[in-house]
């Protein structure tokens, strides 16, 4: 199959990229870049040296519909900046190829919640369209459509966390508290104050707190997984720290005294027995434990003294976060393998 990768150029971009050149199912693979188009893409990253050095096209080129039919194009992914996909979505699917789209634009289906979060949408009728892509609660729904909506990093590792719990009824306590920390390339390639290294380094930096753009996107999920009529708020805390890549989400709630391990332990064993990238652990999870991996470490415990649920998941935010979960997409929809291309091992040390 062919597929395009727009916006190959910034952190999730490239590492889309890099997994797949080796997918065993991708015959060509179009690479575009608004802001560096009609260079090589060994000349942007030196790692990919003799390795891939195709010519960059621009995205307004590589996303047209004569484009796109011209070289029989099955995928489009676009790891493009957040408000930017919308405006090619139509043509691309009206042109018969999937979209999958790294960016927040199709996340949240009803149109006014969009606005409130993101703003003025481009093509706010297809909002209701997309499937949300988080692989492990909605692959049923992936085949069947032409538009999936990558889940953020954050959410990503927030919903895996407490879905389980969630879609049990053992969560009734509407206020969902979430302190989650990501290494400094979720903020992207782009040059900032915030990421130079005198201010990053040796400091961790909260920010968007109560207001982060991943909240409604997590309370959207918690209303269509629940099992009760709970109207589930997030209170939500992200921080920036000092390392390149991992997100660890740290999830608290409230639960009934009746709510015990072996409860949680039936609840979440169902939920992920087979799951490929779930791993359930006995103690607390480490970012470094899925560093470069599509894994997602998961663990719970009730805190007896304060009436408390922990659930805690560690992820790369780069992979399970973003270009991962995107290729388990991509493969979930055309009927491959979940695990194709998807085989690394953590980095470790």
């Amino acid at each position: 199959m062919n597929i395009v990768i727009a916006g190959s150029t910034g952190y999730a971009g490239q590492q889309l990229t890099s997994l797949l050149v080796n997918h065993p199912n991708i015959k060509k693979i179009y690479l575009g870049s608004s802001s560096q188009s009609s260079s090589t893409y060994d000349a942007i990253y030196a790692h990919t040296k003799g390795i891939i050095f195709e010519t960059l096209l621009d995205s307004d080129t590589l996303l047209t519909p004569s484009f796109l039919e011209a070289h029989q194009i099955d995928c489009c992914f676009l790891a493009l900046p957040h408000g930017m996909s919308s405006k090619y979505v139509p043509d691309i699917i009206d042109s018969g190829a999937l979209v999958i789209d790294l960016g927040s634009d199709y996340r949240l289906e009803d149109a006014e919640n969009y606005v409130k979060w993101h703003g003025v949408h481009a093509s706010p009728h297809l909002l209701d369209q997309g499937v949300y892509g988080l692989s492990e609660f909605y692959s049923d729904k992936l085949g069947g459509t032409k538009l999936i909506a990558n889940p953020g990093c954050y959410a990503t590792a927030t919903l895996l966390a407490m879905l389980p719990a969630i879609q049990a009824g053992l969560i009734k306590d509407p206020l969902i508290i979430v302190d989650a920390k990501s290494g400094i390339s979720g903020a992207g390639r782009q040059a900032s104050q915030a990421g130079l290294f005198a201010e990053a380094a040796e400091n961790i930096r909260p920010y968007k707190t109560g207001d982060h753009q991943h909240i409604p996107e997590i309370e959207q999920t918690l209303s269509q997984n629940q099992s009760s009529e709970v109207a589930f708020k997030v209170m939500f805390s992200p921080s920036v720290v000092p390392m390149t890549r991992g997100l660890l989400s740290a999830v608290y709630a409230k639960i009934d005294h009746t709510v015990d391990m072996a409860m949680l332990d039936s609840a979440y064993n169902a939920a992920y027995a087979d799951k490929p990238f779930i791993r359930l652990l006995n103690q607390a999870p480490c970012t470094k434990n899925v560093r470069g991996s599509n894994y997602a470490d998961i663990w719970y415990k009730i805190d007896h003294r304060t009436g408390t649920l922990i659930m805690m998941c560690a992820i790369d935010n780069l992979m399970k976060g973003a270009a991962g979960q995107a290729v388990q997409n991509m493969n979930l929809h055309f009927g491959f393998e979940e695990t194709v291309g998807l085989g690394q091992m953590p980095l470790y040390p």
